[in-house]
């Protein structure tokens, strides 16, 4: 008899927490769908093809892509400019990763796993700067 009554408020319970937590749901205000949309398509040029992280510069207004070095397209005008930052190849494969500008912008890092290392760019002009070896964990900067 006691093992009914267990068995009993166990189902109870679990009638009740799944009435709550489906009236507490149904309080929850719909979310709208964001109206994202494709303006217009932006094309590539020598910038097609695989790319790891996009990041995005607020101050400078661009877009860095890490792929075979870094591609950059200008948020304002939509010019692209692939191999902006020509990369190295390893085994035939672009091993830039990431690239994130740093410094408020006067510098553009960029992780390369083929020589385990950070290199340093110039946002400006693409040129470079310095490079200092990562050891490890080269893709994360």
């Amino acid at each position: 008899m006691e093992n009914a009554a267990k068995q009993a408020a166990s189902v109870l319970v679990g009638a009740i927490s799944v009435f709550c937590s489906t009236a507490a749901y149904s309080q929850l205000p719909q979310q709208t769908v964001a109206p994202y949309k494709i303006i217009a398509p932006i094309p590539g040029g020598g910038a097609d093809g695989l790319w790891d992280y996009a990041t995005i510069d607020v101050d400078a207004r661009r877009l860095y892509l890490a792929q075979e070095g870094v591609t950059v397209l200008d948020l304002d005008s939509g010019k692209v400019t692939p191999h902006f930052v020509k990369g190295r190849t390893f085994q035939g494969l672009g091993m830039s990763h990431q690239v994130l500008p740093i410094n408020g912008g006067t510098t553009l890092a960029v992780t390369d796993a083929g020589t385990n290392s950070v290199d340093f760019f110039d946002p400006r002009s693409g040129a470079p700067m310095s490079s200092a070896s990562t050891r490890w964990s080269r893709s994360a900067i």
